[in-house]
């Protein structure tokens, strides 16, 4: 959704990604670490960051994990539901949450957890 007055939502102006909350690209980008913005694809998980605090409810920072794995050949169904246990478990031993498909062919996942959990789950 784009604010009224900016045709493409590029540059700086002010684009909606959530009914209601307007922020510029620049505003999004506010605090991130562009240098941890790339892919690790062959490479080991970087380590914990140093210096991660709490938030103002005493919540630890959230990391966001994005993946896929192809499985050559395709796991049978026995192979598949041994797959699904295995995710599910291993996602509640470290509280890791978000969305994953354990398919046949492979798995697809977009996971949320503390650095820790999420390093401890990949």
């Amino acid at each position: 959704r784009r604010q009224a007055g900016c045709p493409d939502g590029r540059g700086g102006e002010r684009v909606a990604m959530v009914q209601g909350w307007e922020v510029s690209l620049k505003e999004s980008m506010k605090g991130a670490v562009l240098a941890n913005a790339r892919s690790i694809a062959y490479k080991p998980i970087p380590p914990v960051p140093e210096g991660l605090v709490p938030d103002a409810n005493g919540k630890d920072p959230i990391t966001l994990m994005l993946f896929y794995q192809y499985k050559e050949p395709p796991w049978t169904a026995k192979e598949h539901k041994a797959a699904i246990r295995f995710c599910t478990e291993l996602g509640r031993k470290h509280k890791v949450t978000g969305r994953g498909r354990v398919a046949t062919e492979g798995l697809n996942c977009t996971l949320t957890g503390t650095a820790e959990g999420i390093r401890a789950f990949a």
